[in-house]
Protein backbone atom coordinates (compact mmCIF):
# COMPACT_ATOMS: atom_id res chain seq x y z
CA UNK A 1 0.00 0.00 0.00
CA UNK A 2 3.01 2.01 0.39
CA UNK A 3 6.28 2.21 -0.33
CA UNK A 4 9.31 4.86 0.15
CA UNK A 5 12.58 4.04 -1.85
CA UNK A 6 15.67 6.23 -0.72
CA UNK A 7 13.34 9.67 0.18
CA UNK A 8 15.71 12.45 1.26
CA UNK A 9 14.05 15.66 2.65
CA UNK A 10 16.72 19.04 3.71
CA UNK A 11 16.02 22.46 4.53
CA UNK A 12 19.00 24.21 3.76
CA UNK A 13 22.00 22.46 4.42
CA UNK A 14 20.05 20.14 7.42
CA UNK A 15 19.32 16.91 6.40
CA UNK A 16 16.04 15.72 8.17
CA UNK A 17 14.73 12.49 6.33
CA UNK A 18 18.32 10.62 5.06
CA UNK A 19 17.47 7.64 2.16
CA UNK A 20 14.30 6.29 4.11
CA UNK A 21 12.90 2.97 2.22
CA UNK A 22 9.85 1.43 3.64
CA UNK A 23 6.94 -0.80 2.77
CA UNK A 24 4.05 -1.25 4.73
CA UNK A 25 1.47 -3.79 3.14
CA UNK A 26 -1.97 -3.54 2.52
CA UNK A 27 -4.25 -4.10 4.85
CA UNK A 28 -2.02 -3.42 8.06
CA UNK A 29 -1.87 -0.54 10.32
CA UNK A 30 1.98 1.32 10.21
CA UNK A 31 2.75 3.99 13.31
CA UNK A 32 5.72 6.22 13.22
CA UNK A 33 7.42 6.04 16.77
CA UNK A 34 10.39 8.59 17.35
CA UNK A 35 11.89 11.35 19.49
CA UNK A 36 10.84 14.66 18.51
CA UNK A 37 12.95 16.45 14.95
CA UNK A 38 13.34 12.79 14.41
CA UNK A 39 11.12 13.47 10.82
CA UNK A 40 8.40 11.59 11.38
CA UNK A 41 5.81 14.72 10.12
CA UNK A 42 8.05 15.43 7.01
CA UNK A 43 8.12 12.33 6.02
CA UNK A 44 3.89 12.63 6.59
CA UNK A 45 3.71 15.47 4.69
CA UNK A 46 5.87 13.75 2.06
CA UNK A 47 3.44 10.87 1.52
CA UNK A 48 0.09 13.42 1.32
CA UNK A 49 2.05 15.30 -1.18
CA UNK A 50 2.28 19.00 1.13
CA UNK A 51 6.31 18.60 0.96
CA UNK A 52 8.33 18.00 -2.09
CA UNK A 53 10.94 15.25 -1.78
CA UNK A 54 14.25 15.76 -2.70
CA UNK A 55 15.52 12.39 -3.34
CA UNK A 56 13.76 8.91 -3.93
CA UNK A 57 10.15 8.16 -4.71
CA UNK A 58 6.94 7.47 -2.15
CA UNK A 59 4.45 5.49 -3.94
CA UNK A 60 0.61 5.15 -2.40
CA UNK A 61 -1.09 1.52 -3.67
CA UNK A 62 1.41 2.23 -6.88
CA UNK A 63 0.78 5.38 -7.79
CA UNK A 64 3.78 8.30 -7.48
CA UNK A 65 2.81 10.40 -4.81
CA UNK A 66 3.23 13.76 -6.17
CA UNK A 67 3.99 17.23 -4.67
CA UNK A 68 0.91 19.33 -4.62
CA UNK A 69 -1.47 17.31 -6.94
CA UNK A 70 -1.35 14.03 -5.41
CA UNK A 71 -4.55 12.02 -6.31
CA UNK A 72 -3.18 9.59 -3.73
CA UNK A 73 -4.85 11.38 -0.98
CA UNK A 74 -7.96 9.34 -1.91
CA UNK A 75 -6.32 6.23 -0.37
CA UNK A 76 -4.48 8.07 3.23
CA UNK A 77 -5.81 9.08 6.35
CA UNK A 78 -4.32 11.30 8.62
CA UNK A 79 -4.72 13.85 11.44
CA UNK A 80 -2.07 16.40 12.23
CA UNK A 81 -1.25 17.25 15.91
CA UNK A 82 -0.93 21.11 14.77
CA UNK A 83 -3.29 21.69 11.85
CA UNK A 84 -1.25 24.02 9.01
CA UNK A 85 -3.02 25.73 6.14
CA UNK A 86 -1.19 25.12 2.80
CA UNK A 87 -1.74 28.22 0.14
CA UNK A 88 -1.84 25.64 -2.76
CA UNK A 89 -4.84 24.53 -2.13
CA UNK A 90 -7.80 25.83 -2.01
CA UNK A 91 -10.59 25.71 0.94
CA UNK A 92 -12.67 23.05 -0.36
CA UNK A 93 -9.26 21.13 -1.52
CA UNK A 94 -7.97 21.67 2.23
CA UNK A 95 -11.35 20.22 3.81
CA UNK A 96 -11.67 17.56 1.67
CA UNK A 97 -8.24 16.43 2.40
CA UNK A 98 -8.58 16.41 6.16
CA UNK A 99 -12.06 15.06 6.01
Amino acid sequence: MLELSHVTKRFGTRTVVDDVCLTVPDHSIFGFVGENGAGKTTTMKMILGLLRADAGEIRVDGEVVHFGKSRTNRLVGYLPDVPEFYGFLTAKEYLLLWG
